[in-house]
C-alpha cells in the first residue's frame, strides 16, 4: 500500500507553515499533497488533486 494523501488546513498561517514542515509526514504513511487556510481552498484543493 502507498502513502495516504493528506491536505492540511488551519486558518493561522504560522500553524500551517509548521504542521507543514514540522512532521515527518512520508515517516508516518503520508505524502502531503496540498495546504490551505479554509474549508472552502482545503475543497478546491482536493478535487484538484483527485483528478491526479
Amino acid at each position: 500500500m502507498g502513502l495516504l494523501r493528506l491536505v492540511i488546513v488551519d486558518d493561522e498561517p504560522i500553524l500551517l507553515e509548521g504542521l507543514v514542515k514540522t512532521y515527518d509526514w512520508n515517516g508516518m504513511g503520508y505524502e502531503v499533497v496540498g495546504f490551505a487556510q479554509s474549508g472552502e481552498q482545503a475543497l478546491k484543493v482536493i478535487r484538484e488533486k483527485n483528478h491526479t
